[in-house]
């Protein structure tokens, strides 16, 4: 990096509004999975004992999801910044591998609620400079030389829909692959096989995913689809589909 290079890390604020996201989004989650999934068992007239194991497990993970992300996200926190000189930026952060670009890449910037958004396009990548970095301003001033950027108004109930999304694809696997056989089950397959292709077709969509993150996220979608798919095909392997 040539020229003078001034060197921000994250202010202590954002430590903890780090944690109050890690916490409360799992815990909302798991609140209203327990109250669906009782529901859900209340209504049915034959549920089997599977199911009600898989209440308090559900609830266990994403707490315990929560517990690991809240410490691998304090570790990012402490380890993450942000140099920059007249006509490159670079960002290190001990959980991702460091990222640079230079002021020719920089093809987009985006000023966004959660901070300024700078894209490059070969390779397509996405940087990001939050809004609690200490030196935001000063950031913002050197790199809004080089590009205007776009600005992105907020929006609104994007969280929400995604924990309902999340709520509604986890209900949806547990009818598919725990529920009886009949309507229930077939209608927790069709609602999750729906839920996972347009996951899967966002995933494809994001030029600017980190690509470790689109595998393990297609990963995961994958191994769960295989289990739904079981679910109809073992009856038929093993005789006993009526």
């Amino acid at each position: 990096m040539d020229g003078d290079v001034e060197v921000y890390r994250l202010g202590p604020e954002a430590s903890a509004a780090a944690k109050r996201v890690m916490w409360i989004t799992p815990g909302i989650v798991a609140v209203l999975l327990l109250v669906v999934f009782t529901v859900v068992g209340i209504l049915l007239e034959s549920v089997p004992p599977l199911f009600w194991l898989l209440v308090p497990a559900t609830a266990c993970l994403l707490l315990g999801s929560a517990f690991l992300g809240n410490r691998s996200n304090q570790r990012e926190l402490v380890t993450f910044g942000i140099a920059i000189g007249p006509d490159v930026i670079r960002r290190v952060s001990g959980q991702l591998p460091p990222m640079e670009m230079v002021r020719t890449e920089v093809a987009r910037i985006v000023d966004a609620p959660v901070g300024l958004l700078l894209f490059a396009e070969s390779p397509p990548r996405a940087l990001v400079i939050p809004r609690k970095l200490a030196g935001y301003d000063r950031v913002r001033e050197i790199v809004t030389q080089w590009r205007a950027p776009e600005v992105q108004p907020p929006r609104r109930g994007t969280g929400v829909r995604l924990i309902a999304g999340y709520v509604l694809g986890v209900v949806a696997f547990s009818a598919a692959t725990y529920g009886p056989d009949g309507w229930v089950s077939a209608l927790g397959t069709a609602v999750f096989l729906g839920l996972v292709t347009l996951a899967a077709l966002r995933l494809f969509r994001e030029r600017f995913m980190d690509p470790k993150a689109r595998r393990v996220a297609l990963l995961i979608l994958g191994i769960a689809t295989l289990a739904v798919v079981w679910r109809w095909v073992l009856p038929f392997m093993t005789g006993t589909r009526k």
